[in-house]
């Protein structure tokens, strides 16, 4: 009963966030999951899966030329996203730690936490 309550919360939170919040939150659930000590490999795939679609996501935004971001920037994420793919590929071979992946999101997150120059300004 609880459980159905909170998912009921979370969808109408992500409903109404603005997209940069509902970036940060889903970064931040990924990096949740991602970064949990003594998991089932099962659990850790379908998290690591998830955020690989995220971020596979988030580099089709930057490539497009409607993204209004600093080329510098959008260049830097889509070096992100593809060290993120690249990392995930060993997190699934558990050659690599999944928990890399977790402290990007959380970082990418604090930064959309940020304000933007047009709220600072």
């Amino acid at each position: 009963m609880y459980s159905d309550a909170q998912a009921g919360y979370a969808q109408a939170r992500r409903q109404t966030l603005s997209p940069r919040g509902a970036e940060r939150a889903l970064l931040l659930e990924l990096a949740g999951q991602l970064g949990r000590d003594e998991q089932p490999f099962t659990a850790l795939a379908d998290a690591v899966h998830r955020n690989v679609q995220l971020w596979t996501t988030l580099a089709t935004d930057l490539s497009s030329p409607q993204n209004a971001l600093p080329p510098e920037i959008r260049g830097s994420l889509l070096s992100l996203a593809g060290f993120v793919l690249r990392h995930s590929n060993g997190v699934l071979s558990e050659s690599a730690d999944a928990k890399v992946l977790a402290d990007i999101n959380r970082q990418v997150a604090a930064g959309l936490a940020a304000p933007t120059r047009e709220k600072a300004a």
